[in-house]
């Protein structure tokens, strides 16, 4: 009787644990890579370069350009000098899901107003299908900043 019932209840524990696991699959499901780690990134309009790692240091310059000399700097105080702004590159190359870390209301509305200026950019990919790209960056608003910046590599228009 002991050993039917030890059968019985081994039986149940096994179809219920097998019945719970998930479906392995060998795809990844992530649709959102950081830019740091992304095989083949997002470009900005005009960038170029030999290698994925030259148009991706031109398309970080070109966005971190684009968005200082967009930005109103008449809003910024004493103290916002720093803060950093963070969004999604869609698989169609559009921003979306704009968020920073900004703690004042009219400094967060004017970030998000000009990352959404921001032109399309061509999309990242991985493994020739393309996809979403989480980008963010720190912005420094310092006079000392502005001296001795590099230009990037992007085609004059």
């Amino acid at each position: 009787m002991k050993v039917h019932f030890l059968v019985l209840l081994s039986l149940s524990i096994g179809f219920a644990s097998y019945s719970q696991t998930k479906p392995q699959t060998t795809e990844l499901s992530e649709t959102k890579v950081p830019f740091a780690t992304v095989e083949v990134s997002p470009i900005y309009p005009g960038c170029f370069g030999e290698t994925n790692i030259e148009r991706k240091k031109c398309t970080q310059e070109a966005i971190h350009d684009f968005i200082k000399s967009n930005f109103n700097k008449t809003l910024l105080g004493p103290n916002d000098k720093r803060f950093g702004v963070h969004f999604l590159i869609t698989k169609t190359g559009t921003i979306s899901e704009i968020s920073t870390t900004i703690y004042h209301k009219h400094l967060e509305e004017e970030a998000i107003r000009v990352i959404s200026l921001l032109p399309k950019l061509e999309p990242g990919s991985r493994r020739g299908e393309k996809i979403g790209v989480l980008y963010g960056t720190p912005l420094d608003f310092s006079v000392k900043n502005h001296k001795n910046q590099k230009k990037s590599r992007r085609k004059k228009s």
